[in-house]
């Protein structure tokens, strides 16, 4: 793998990141609009994000189990 396609690779990643960012901070807006019951599954993506991006952890149990 050369220079080229690690620098592209690592755009690509940031680009992603950026993405997820907003898209939680999204989530957590449209979720006073969910109902409580549905709630753990908005959670269980925030947590989820969190757990890759930040924490290097596995991710969460599944919402219900």
């Amino acid at each position: 793998m050369n220079e080229d396609n690690v620098d592209k690779i690592i755009q690509m990643n940031q680009r992603l990141l950026l993405v997820m960012g907003y898209a939680t901070s999204v989530i957590l807006e449209l979720g006073k609009y969910v109902s409580d019951e549905k709630k753990q599954g908005l959670y269980w993506v925030i947590e989820a994000v969190e757990n890759i991006v930040y924490l290097d952890k596995p991710l969460p149990p599944m919402p219900g189990e």
